[in-house]
């Protein structure tokens, strides 16, 4: 296989968690930050439409009550990252959550 070379017929360009709302609804300051990968996002999307390559994104649909969704938790997921696990967990918990209790305890054995 020729790494450098793409195959435009069968190859994507996948967009995954660029959401505008991460973009539009940030502060100014946090918008300068982001600027830069912004910019890039948007050439590589141009190029990659100019050279017929198709363009995705990818689309998370979750359910209202959150049961949807997984967290995964980690050996990484220490520190400050593993109280804010808790914290989640714990939020889900006293919403009535069935699967949050074993998530929960799940969270627990990391610290």
């Amino acid at each position: 296989m020729n790494v450098n070379y793409l195959n435009n017929r069968q190859t994507a360009l996948l967009f995954f968690d660029m959401l505008n709302v991460y973009y539009h609804g940030a502060p100014e300051e946090t918008k300068k930050r982001m600027k830069p990968a912004v910019d890039n996002a948007v050439r590589l999307m141009n190029t990659a439409r100019q050279n017929g390559i198709l363009v995705a994104y990818a689309m998370a649909n979750h359910r209202p009550d959150g049961e949807s969704r997984s967290m995964i938790v980690t050996d990484t997921d220490i520190g400050p990252t593993a109280s804010a696990i808790r914290r989640f967990m714990a939020r889900r918990k006293a919403r009535g959550s069935k699967r949050s209790s074993r998530k929960l305890r799940r969270a627990r054995m990391i610290t």
